[in-house]
């Protein structure tokens, strides 16, 4: 029989982690709160760790870290899997187009019928429509003007 890992306790909301000194045999605990993604294995917040212990954790590879908290994505590197919203990425890629992915970001779910689908991609297509005024700004810039530096003219402006 296996030997049970924290991670098969069910109700786990919590690990201590306790640091011994060898010499003097003083202890200091650091209570680090276990959080839940949308699939896969639960993490270890380690955010209160080098504030409470002045340590630092060391993952060669980024390969047991998590960068971020995501209720839409899931990542599992060793596995080969990335799933967003349920899916998985190379089945979106081949299958989807751009509007239908960019359907699912939006609501959650693709676009059950043809007809939803085209309801969106017409909503998209009325709100692309760029203002004169914004065409006429942009044009007044060289050909050669770096984007940023449109892009930040047009900020300052309030355009």
């Amino acid at each position: 029989m296996a030997a049970r890992r924290l991670c098969d306790l069910a109700d786990l909301a919590h690990v201590t982690v306790t640091g011994v000194d060898a010499v003097t045999g003083e202890s200091i605990s650091v209570e680090l709160p276990v959080v839940r993604g949308s699939a896969g294995a639960p993490c270890l917040s380690i955010g209160s760790l080098q504030a409470a212990t002045g340590l630092f954790t060391l993952d060669p590879g980024f390969t047991a870290t998590s960068s971020c908290r995501s209720a839409i994505t899931y990542i599992d590197g060793p596995r080969g899997i990335l799933l967003h919203r349920g899916y998985p990425i190379g089945e979106l890629a081949a299958k989807s187009s751009f509007l239908e992915v960019a359907y699912l970001l939006l609501n959650g779910y693709l676009p059950a019928t043809p007809r939803r689908l085209d309801l969106f991609t017409e909503e998209v297509v009325r709100r692309m429509t760029v203002h004169e005024r914004l065409k006429d700004f942009v044009r007044g810039f060289p050909d050669g003007a770096h984007p940023m530096a449109v892009g930040g003219r047009g900020r300052n402006s309030g355009t």
